[in-house]
């Protein structure tokens, strides 16, 4: 129960700092992090 406690911290932690990430700078300068997830889904896929 302690491991999905903590991976819903993180992943909600994650996603808050993606959006403040996105309002702090222009989305063109976080694109390239964006599509470096397409070859890793074809990694783990």
């Amino acid at each position: 129960m302690a491991w999905i406690i903590a991976l819903g911290g993180f992943g909600g932690t994650a996603v808050l700092l993606l959006i403040i990430s996105y309002r702090m700078t222009e989305p063109s300068n976080l694109a390239p992090f964006s599509y470096f997830g397409i070859p890793l889904i074809d990694v783990f896929g």
